[in-house]
């Protein structure tokens, strides 16, 4: 992380900066909705979150609105819609 490499396709010339992190707020989610998590994942956000926060960042709690269809989005935009065959 020294700066820019031009032998790293994925590396950008922008020059290096301090990061402000100063009104920054992270939202934590631990589980998509109902869905069972596995208590070891659990346990690793929680710990995350507990470092942040004793890094002085906020940290609070959230649920999206709406996410509850992303599943049935994803079935039809990646599984269904693929399959459909125009005209042949």
């Amino acid at each position: 992380m020294a700066g820019y490499d031009a032998e790293d396709p994925f590396s950008a010339p922008v020059a290096l900066r301090e990061h402000a992190v100063e009104g920054v707020r992270i939202g934590v989610w631990e589980r998509f909705y109902s869905v069972p998590v596995d208590p070891g994942h659990r346990a690793a956000v929680r710990t995350a979150a507990a470092l942040l926060r004793g890094l002085g960042l906020a940290v609070e709690e959230f649920e999206p609105r709406g996410l509850e269809r992303a599943p049935n989005a994803w079935a039809a935009l990646f599984s269904r819609g693929p399959r459909r065959r125009s005209g042949n």
